[in-house]
């Protein structure tokens, strides 16, 4: 998948000082775009990859992928989080992509000493949820500089455009059916019940929510992981 994409595309020609990540269904919406993401790039101390949209209190990893790398950085990782991640089964796949290269790009960032980062604070970060509903995280951010391509001549004729992120409980639902059913594998029924009380109440309104829900979510699944793991006295 994107990953492994991304690996083999820097590796074909090592001798660039940046190189920029792009999923396949989005496009750029502004000129000069390579100058605005360097510029941004080296504001941030520290930065090893910058991105569209970061999650995670413990350690932030990309959750919108798209984003700038700098050679350093992936030099110092080697092989990409999630490049080798392979299984015949479509399902189990996209789980290993998604733990092992989207998660795993957090941990292995910080593990060769630098950090990933997101543009929040200048670009808005619009997206299309699998159901084809339009959000935006970065709302209030002055500009876009990358955007789905189905939104791409909506905002190119109205640079003020966006669609404002609101939680219904059809969301919800679907927030419960991603963390309690596909990504389950070491929860049991009191884990994922001591998750929902303490989860719905908040509602998953912002993005610190969601960040906040996860980090739980990913805190009980490592332990749960690690009980299952150790062997039985």
């Amino acid at each position: 998948m994107s990953y492994g994409s991304f690996d083999a595309a820097w590796k074909a020609d090592g001798t660039y000082d940046y190189y920029i990540f792009l999923e396949d269904d989005f496009v750029f919406v502004r000129d000069n775009f390579d100058i605005e993401m360097v510029r941004y790039f080296e504001s941030l101390d520290n930065c090893g990859y910058l991105c569209q949209l970061a999650w995670g209190l413990r350690v932030p990893h990309p959750a919108v992928m798209n984003g700038i790398a700098s050679n350093d950085c992936l030099s110092r990782l080697d092989n990409l989080p999630g490049a080798t991640e392979v299984d015949d089964n479509n399902m189990d796949y996209y789980g290993k992509v998604q733990t092992y290269g989207q998660k795993a790009w957090g941990e292995e960032v910080l593990r060769v000493g630098l950090k990933v980062c997101d543009m929040g604070k200048k670009f808005r970060a619009p997206f299309i949820e699998a159901d084809g509903s339009h959000i935006c995280w970065h709302p209030s951010a002055p500009e876009y500089i990358i955007a789905p391509a189905q939104t791409y001549h909506q905002i190119l004729e109205n640079p003020s455009y966006v669609e404002q992120y609101s939680m219904t409980d059809e969301d919800w639902t679907r927030f419960k059916t991603f963390y309690l059913f596909m990504r389950n594998v070491y929860l049991s029924d009191e884990d994922r019940a001591r998750f929902m009380a303490t989860v719905a109440p908040c509602r998953v309104k912002t993005r610190e929510d969601l960040a906040r829900a996860t980090a739980m979510y990913e805190g009980i699944s490592r332990n749960r992981e690690k009980n299952m793991k150790e062997p039985i006295p």
